[in-house]
């Protein structure tokens, strides 16, 4: 939503955390399947929220300026931009073009039918597009000086209007007359903003988490696929070696349509507490470019060909240890309180997982024919006589097309005999992205 906001009226990249903070704000008065159809606010709050103040975003608004602070001589009305609304006052948020500052508000007008192009600056495109280079590109080791880093820029500054202008009732925060005047320092609400939809796990105890029927079972379940797979094995911890502790973690997966798909439960390695040359040496994994998502949809769309989606089950539990590490028995699972478990696979949580993952199936996709683009590492193709089939690697979901469906599903007969695999047929959602695949092509919303 951001990203339409800010290109919609050509706003340069430097208004797109307000556009963020805006678009949290919008999306939290919204209704939403996981809340039972009511807004987010409403299901926190207990209120209907009130989104008759809802403006277009960067469109022109005419702001009163109060007689207290200006003299007879100034404006009594400025011209700014609408970025947005206040959370604990009635006010809009407003960049004035003139002093750089955001500025609160009440006795605004706004005109959504323009947007003040004149005060925007748009950035030009780059005629060339700068390219990454890949070890492949290169017959020894690399050695190349860091770039320079570009001095920070200053951050906005939050000027507030008067109190009188910002009067206003707040559930949760307190403000006296002296707090709601005169000039602050920056504020981190666009921060805020990031990180609200940035957080994805369920803060919940194991001992809350062990008595809810849903949460226990898919812990059981995820320790079973653990012993499985040969994680570990019980050993008395050797003189002079460290322990990594570990947790349970927990998350509640839901589907496009806001309603709960699954409860998902990890068990992570407590990896801040490893060593660089000690605990792991390497730990960079490549991650597919949204570019190639594109290519590959296009591609297909095009051609009239079927997107398929699989899903690899607990992928970091696959990948190989090369190191010697220890860590204490999972909470709950305590067999004998004289050993430890000593890893043989990798393990969410440890800082050389999504490498160990990465090279495993990296080497099993060579292994069957596959050739790895030089460009993008996570980007596939195999090639016969006759067919053509492309395969895109994100984490631990693969895309799959290509000119043959029997290819395809050779392909995935041969994963599903290698890893523990779910296969969603053809693809319906993927990163943000709503596809519909039918016979007469390919759409995406």
């Amino acid at each position: 939503m951001e990203n339409c906001m800010v290109q919609s009226k050509n706003m340069a990249p430097k208004f797109w955390a307000e556009a963020v903070n805006c678009a949290n704000h919008i999306q939290n008065r919204m209704p939403h399947k996981a809340v039972q159809g009511v807004t987010p606010e409403e299901a926190w709050l207990g209120d209907k929220p009130d989104v008759s103040k809802f403006q277009v975003f960067g469109c022109k608004a005419w702001a009163f300026v109060p007689d207290d602070t200006r003299t007879k001589m100034e404006k009594k009305i400025n011209e700014l931009i609408f970025v947005g609304h206040c959370e604990h006052v009635k006010a809009y948020r407003l960049f004035d073009p003139d002093t750089k500052d955001v500025v609160f508000r009440r006795d605004v007008r706004v005109d959504e039918t323009e947007a003040p192009l004149d005060h925007i600056v748009v950035l030009p495109s780059p005629l060339f597009s700068p390219t990454r280079a890949t070890n492949d590109d290169f017959d020894g080791p690399l050695d190349v000086a860091p770039a320079p880093v570009a001095p920070t820029p200053k951050w906005l500054r939050f000027t507030l209007a008067t109190t009188s202008d910002l009067a206003g009732d707040s559930r949760d925060l307190r403000r006296t007359r002296a707090e709601t005047s005169g000039v602050f320092d920056h504020r981190p609400y666009s921060s805020m903003a990031l990180m609200s939809q940035a957080i994805s796990n369920d803060a919940v105890l194991f001992s809350r988490a062990s008595r809810q029927p849903e949460l226990d079972s898919a812990m059981q379940d995820e320790y079973s696929s653990l012993v499985k797979n040969n994680t570990w094995e019980l050993v008395p911890l050797p003189k002079g070696k460290k322990l990594v502790r570990c947790k349970w973690v927990y998350k509640t997966k839901y589907e496009a349509d806001g309603l709960v798909e699954k409860y998902k439960v990890r068990l992570v390695a407590k990896g801040y507490s490893q060593v660089e040359g000690v605990d792991y040496s390497e730990n960079f994994a490549p991650v597919t470019k949204m570019d190639y998502v594109r290519l590959i949809l296009s591609l297909a769309a095009s051609l009239r060909w079927s997107v398929h989606q699989m899903d690899v089950k607990s992928a970091f539990l696959h990948g190989d240890l090369h190191e010697e590490i220890y860590m204490e028995q999972p909470q709950g699972f305590m067999h004998d309180s004289s050993l430890v478990c000593r890893l043989r696979r990798s393990l969410y949580g440890f800082k050389q997982a999504p490498r160990a993952w990465y090279e495993r199936m990296d080497a099993f996709l060579l292994s069957i024919g596959f050739h790895r683009c030089k460009i993008d590492h996570t980007f596939y193709v195999l090639k016969t006589d006759d067919e053509l089939l492309l395969l895109v690697l994100y984490v631990d979901d693969l895309l799959i097309t290509s000119t043959s469906n029997s290819l395809t599903q050779d392909i995935k007969r041969k994963l599903k005999a290698e890893f523990d695999m779910t296969d969603m047929v053809l693809l319906h959602y993927f990163l943000g992205l709503h596809v519909h695949q039918s016979v007469e092509g390919i759409s995406i919303r």
